[in-house]
């Protein structure tokens, strides 16, 4: 993977808007509902910056972005409770909690 791809996440909110992005993933359809809720917890210019570069990366490249920033932007118990909340709320927010997002959340749960 080229330094370009990991250097995309600079910031705890750069982080949360790429998980949030990989999680809303989870059953291949993107809504609405998810893409509004991202954009709440995030700038426009970050969403749009972070959903650029998610879109031009494979599945492989995307968990590794995940992963290769993990310990500087997870680093307590606390910041993986607030993420898992997000992701867990994102979820919630097209109404549709489908049996591949909790699929995700339990294998995101392991791995982080």
């Amino acid at each position: 993977m080229s330094p370009i791809e990991l250097d995309i996440i600079q910031t705890k909110e750069d982080y949360n808007c790429f998980l949030l992005l990989y999680a809303a993933h989870a059953d291949y359809d993107f809504s609405d509902d998810e893409r509004s809720f991202i954009k709440s917890k995030c700038s426009i210019e970050i969403f749009e910056k972070i959903l650029d570069h998610f879109e031009n990366l494979s599945e492989y490249a995307r968990l590794q972005v995940i992963l290769q920033n993990k310990d500087q932007y997870m680093a307590c118990d606390q910041d993986r409770t607030n993420y898992f909340d997000s992701i867990k709320a994102l979820f919630n927010s097209d109404g549709e909690y489908s049996k591949l997002e909790k699929t995700l959340l339990n294998f995101l749960n392991h791995l982080l």
